[in-house]
């Protein structure tokens, strides 16, 4: 199985999923950066009613940002993780957050905890680009919002990733986003180099490929790639992609 999640996710879902018996090579198509000038959003945490954050990387380096300034908490805030794992990344930091049962922007917003919000103090915490659901929802619900943006992803080097794929040594990718299914199939488009006979092979490998997404979304994204084999995971966490693998009765061989 092919990993292709940024770090340090790729190298903790494969520890999960080895333990489990299924075989992995990392290999990140996105990595991630931080944004230093997250901060100046982040200067009215203290301030907000509600707290939401995105995913682990928002977790990480909002809280870096927010040690290096020395920057109050809000004493009373509702705290919402998008994801199980963001949660964990979250209770590190001493805090208890609530998250969806959906584990989706759209999960999100079908909490109560945001149901009334008129003229409540909203931040997001989260990564540059990706949709903006969240905000224009939350936003036509009465709230103040404000977005800290304290990541961004940069594509990282793709050899290892194509190498893997076009060896015909792993039959299950796991991405973790549609920006992450976009590099992964320009990669391996692009290893094809002009020969329209390794073009036509590198096509049947992108549908032959058993992809694990994390969400119907993602999914979506992935088949207008050219991924015709999406296997949707109730999340990003290792318990959601092994739940998914034993589901599409996917054997630890792979």
């Amino acid at each position: 199985m092919l990993i292709t999640r940024s770090e340090p996710g790729a190298s903790a879902l494969a520890s999960a999923l080895e333990a489990a018996g299924f075989s992995c090579e990392v290999a990140p198509i996105i990595e991630i950066e931080r944004v230093e000038a997250g901060i100046d959003v982040l200067r009215a945490l203290a301030d907000q009613h509600v707290v939401v954050f995105t995913s682990v990387h928002a977790v990480e380096h909002a809280f870096a940002l927010v040690e290096c300034a020395q920057l109050s908490l809000p004493t009373r805030a509702t705290w919402i993780a998008i994801g199980g794992a963001t949660a964990a990344a979250l209770a590190r930091h001493g805090i208890d957050a609530t998250t969806p049962e959906i584990e989706t922007s759209e999960g999100a917003l079908a909490m109560a905890a945001l149901a009334r919000i008129d003229d409540r103090r909203v931040m997001i915490v989260g990564g540059a680009g990706g949709r903006r659901v969240l905000d224009a929802e939350l936003r036509a619900r009465g709230a103040h919002l404000a977005r800290a943006t304290v990541y961004r992803r940069r594509r990282a080097a793709t050899d290892r990733a194509v190498r893997c794929v076009r060896s015909d040594a792993h039959a299950i990718v796991v991405v973790s986003s549609a920006e992450g299914g976009r590099a992964f199939a320009r990669a391996l488009r692009a290893s094809a180099r002009g020969d329209a006979s390794d073009a036509a092979r590198i096509e049947e490998r992108i549908a032959d490929l058993a992809v694990i997404a994390p969400s119907v979304r993602v999914a979506r994204a992935l088949a207008k790639r050219g991924f015709r084999r999406t296997i949707v995971s109730r999340g990003a966490s290792a318990a959601a992609v092994i739940e998914a693998l034993r589901a599409a009765a996917i054997g630890s061989k792979h």
